[in-house]
C-alpha cells in the first residue's frame, strides 16, 4: 500500500487558498507554460522524457485525500503515469508562433485520482515543435517549473541528472519535526508582533469587485538606476523597488504605517532549492514612512527588515489562522495591506504584446492587459529582473484604473531614478 504523508505548510497554505471556492475556479492558480523542443526529437523521446521526469519528481505522481477532518493528505504512487497528448499546429503565421493550449487543457484536475500536471505536444507538418505542460499549484510553483524544464531538457539531451530529487513527503516530515519546532515558532512570534503592530487607515475608496487587469512597466532605466541604489547602499535590487514601492503607497493612501505581505521562497536551503513543490509562503513586513529620513536610509530599513521576515516565512496556516481570529484579523490576506513578490528568475515576454527588446528605440514601456490571474487583494506587485526591470502591477480598488496604476508606476520608476542621480 502506497504510504500517504502529511502536506507540506506551503502546499498547506494553497490548498486553504482555493478551499472554499469550486474546483472549476482553481484553475487560476494552474501553471502554464511552453517550452521549445530540440530539432530532430521525436514523440516517443518526449513521451520517454516526462515519463522519467515523473519518476525523478515525487510532485508528478501525487494524489491527494481531502476527507481527512484536519486537513488533506498525499500519497505518491510507485508508477509515473504521463497525462500527454499531442495536438497539430495549424497557424497562419507558421511554426514559430506560440500555440493555443488545446481545448480542454486548462479543466480542472481530479487531484484525488489523477497527476495534478499534463502535458502536450503540439507538432507542424507533423514535427514536434513545442511542449505545453500545466501544473496545478498543489504540486509546483515558478521555480518548480524552471526546475522541471532543466531536467526535461537534460532527459532528451541524454544527460539526466544522476542525483536524487528531493521529494515533498520528506520536507512535510522534516516540517513536523522537533528540530523544525524553533523556526516555526519564531515565524508565529514575527506575524504577531507585525499584527499588533498599529497602522494607518487607507484614505482611499475600499476594495471593489476582483478584477483581471494588469498594467506592466518594462525598463532599463530603472533597473540600473536600482543597481546603482543596492550597490551603493549593500543592499539588492529587491530592496530597493520594495522601498519604493512602500514610498509610493504611503503617498498615494496617505498612511505612514501599514503592512505588506511578501511572497516568501523559502528556498534557501540546498537540500530544498530543486525541490519540485510549491514553496513560497506569505511573510508580513511593516513600512514606516519617514520623511526625516532618506531613501538610502529607507532602503536599508527595508532590507533588514525584509531579511527577518523572509526567515520567518515557513509556519503551520492553520495555527496562524486561529491566532488571527483572536487579533480579528482576515486569514485570507493575513492582514496585509498590499502584497509584493519579487521573483528571482529574469522576466517573460509578456502575453498579447511584442517582447520588449532592451536597448531598443524605447527604454521602457507601460502596457496593460486585461487577461492573466486574479489576486483577489487590495494591491499586488509582482517584479522580476534580468535585461531589464519588470513590474506587474495590479489593483482591485474603487477608482483605480488603468491610468491610475500606470502612474504608480511611472512614479515607482522615478522615486528610484531620483534617488540613483542623487549619489553623483
Amino acid at each position: 500500500m502506497t504510504a500517504t504523508s502529511f502536506l507540506t505548510y506551503s502546499q498547506l497554505s494553497v490548498w486553504r487558498s482555493i478551499e472554499p471556492f469550486p474546483v472549476e475556479q482553481h484553475g487560476v492558480l494552474f501553471l502554464n507554460k511552453v517550452w521549445d523542443l530540440p530539432d530532430g526529437v521525436t514523440i516517443e523521446q518526449v513521451e520517454r522524457a516526462l515519463a522519467l521526469l515523473a519518476r525523478r519528481h515525487e510532485a508528478l505522481r501525487l494524489r491527494f485525500e481531502l476527507d481527512h477532518e484536519d486537513e488533506p493528505r498525499q500519497r505518491a504512487e510507485a508508477d509515473a503515469i504521463v497525462p500527454h497528448e499531442v495536438m497539430a499546429l495549424f497557424s497562419a503565421a507558421g511554426p514559430d508562433e506560440p500555440p493555443a493550449a488545446p481545448e480542454g487543457f486548462a479543466r480542472p484536475f481530479d487531484i484525488e485520482r489523477e497527476p495534478a500536471w499534463r502535458a502536450c505536444t503540439v507538432t507542424h507538418d507533423g514535427v514536434p515543435r513545442y511542449l505545453r505542460i500545466c501544473c496545478h499549484h498543489l504540486i509546483a510553483d515558478a521555480w518548480s517549473m524552471r526546475t522541471l524544464r532543466n531536467d526535461f531538457a537534460a532527459i532528451l539531451a541524454g544527460a539526466a541528472p544522476a542525483a536524487d530529487a528531493p521529494r515533498p513527503s520528506d520536507l512535510a516530515e522534516v516540517q513536523r519535526s522537533v528540530a523544525w519546532t524553533k523556526r516555526h515558532e519564531a515565524a508565529m512570534r514575527h506575524w504577531g508582533t507585525a499584527i499588533k503592530t498599529s497602522v494607518d487607515a487607507d484614505v482611499r475608496p475600499g476594495d471593489a469587485a476582483p478584477v483581471r487587469r494588469w498594467v506592466s512597466l518594462e525598463s532599463v532605466p530603472a533597473l540600473e538606476s536600482a543597481r546603482m541604489l543596492a550597490e551603493a547602499t549593500k543592499t539588492s535590487v529587491h530592496s530597493v523597488v520594495l522601498a519604493a514601492f512602500g514610498e509610493v503607497t504611503a503617498q498615494r493612501s496617505g498612511r505612514t504605517t501599514f503592512r505588506i505581505g511578501l511572497l516568501a521562497g523559502n528556498r534557501s536551503s540546498r537540500r530544498w532549492r530543486e525541490l519540485v513543490c510549491p514553496m513560497d509562503q506569505l511573510t508580513p513586513v511593516v513600512f514606516t514612512r519617514d520623511p526625516g529620513r532618506s531613501f538610502s536610509e529607507t532602503v536599508g530599513a527595508v532590507h533588514r527588515a525584509a531579511l527577518l521576515a523572509y526567515s520567518n516565512a515557513s509556519y503551520d496556516v492553520d495555527e496562524l489562522a486561529a491566532e488571527l481570529e483572536e487579533h480579528e484579523v482576515d486569514a485570507v490576506d493575513g492582514g496585509m495591506d498590499c502584497f509584493f513578490n519579487f521573483i528571482p528568475v529574469p522576466p517573460v515576454a509578456l502575453p498579447g504584446v511584442a517582447p520588449f527588446r532592451p536597448g531598443g528605440s524605447e527604454p521602457w514601456r507601460c502596457t496593460v492587459s486585461e487577461g492573466g490571474r486574479n489576486n483577489g487583494v487590495p494591491t499586488f506587485l509582482k517584479v522580476s529582473a534580468g535585461d531589464y526591470l519588470l513590474l506587474r502591477l495590479q489593483e482591485c480598488r474603487t477608482g483605480s484604473t488603468a491610468q491610475s496604476m500606470r502612474q504608480d508606476l511611472l512614479a515607482l520608476q522615478d522615486v528610484i531614478g531620483a534617488a540613483a542621480s542623487r549619489l553623483g
